[in-house]
């Protein structure tokens, strides 16, 4: 699809645009960044552009009924494609996101209009079972090297904290507050840092590690690999391979989320379904996603079906 600017603004817009995608990007992180990224990425694709500012200014310049007609032709474009419901939602959440921050610095006074596609709203989230659970932690709580330390305090924030990669990754040795027994995590959505509370072993694993990791400043989580020119952060694609190659030794697909998703599961069977637990463990601000959990967990609609199924 090929767009112009309109002669009579194409100087100002230029001007103003010209930083704008930039500016927007700063301002985010982690999958979030990530996401939103790979999502202009695909709509630069679709204009037949290569630059993300580009593309905004001749998104943006066109006016309010021009953006959201592209924005819906974008949207069919994606469909044709075959692309799943959640990534094409996850292309149009960028393109309403760069919208409303030009909106907030005043750049325009609009807003996109543009819905999502009907995404199925159950998913799998069971994750691996007990048993499994189980498995992994003896494997990786039996080593006593310095990466086995590491990697088991790690898998006891995915697991008993339910935290997401990005939260692991993106935590300093500043933020352990060993006398409070807590961690100060950056969560999904927030600004700023909140506070977890840390179990008992959870501690005794963080401790461990730490005393090998040592003092120094920087990041909580280092990168052990051989490569890795002195003492940097673990990545959240790092720690996706880890759990990954975890996963492979036990011949089972685990992922860093599917932690998550089985830790929320986990509890939920160990206290007859206490969704609110449940909440504050996951920090999912909607309560109808842990619906969701705990109707997979027990599959609610299967029991409700069998009940009819005798009576005819």
């Amino acid at each position: 699809m090929q767009l112009q600017l309109p002669g009579s603004t194409q100087d100002i817009i230029r001007t103003e645009v010209d930083t704008l995608a930039q500016d927007f990007l700063n301002n985010l992180r982690g999958s979030t960044l990530t996401t939103y990224r790979n999502g202009l990425n695909k709509f630069c694709q679709f204009l037949g552009v290569k630059d993300i500012g580009i593309a905004s200014q001749l998104f943006i310049s066109n006016g309010h009924g021009q953006a959201n007609s592209i924005a819906l032709k974008f949207r069919t474009h994606l469909q044709e494609q075959g692309l799943s419901a959640n990534s094409i939602n996850a292309s149009l959440t960028a393109l309403r996101a760069l919208i409303k921050f030009a909106r907030r610095i005043s750049l325009i006074g609009w807003s996109l209009e543009v819905d999502n596609v009907k995404a199925e709203p159950y998913r799998d989230t069971r994750g691996l079972n007990l048993r499994n659970i189980e498995r992994l932690f003896s494997m990786v709580s039996s080593r006593t090297d310095k990466k086995g330390l590491r990697d088991h305090a790690i898998l006891r924030l995915l697991f008993v904290n339910a935290l997401r990669r990005s939260e692991v990754c993106s935590l300093g040795i500043d933020h352990y507050d060993r006398e409070n027994n807590r961690l100060w995590i950056k969560g999904k959505g927030h600004t700023d840092r909140i506070a977890v509370t840390i179990a008992p072993k959870t501690g005794e694993a963080l401790e461990l590690w730490t005393s090998k990791r040592g003092n120094l400043p920087g990041s909580l989580f280092l990168n052990l690999d051989r490569s890795a020119k002195g003492e940097s952060r673990l990545t959240s694609n790092g720690l996706y391979k880890m759990i990954k190659s975890y996963g492979v030794k036990l011949g089972l697909d685990i992922r860093p989320h599917g932690l998550r998703h089985s830790s929320i599961t986990c509890y939920l069977n160990s206290s007859e379904g206490d969704v609110r637990g449940a909440q504050r463990l996951s920090r999912h601000k909607k309560l109808e996603t842990l619906m969701i959990y705990d109707d997979n967990r027990s599959d609610l609609g299967g029991k409700a079906s069998a009940v009819l199924d005798s009576l005819v």
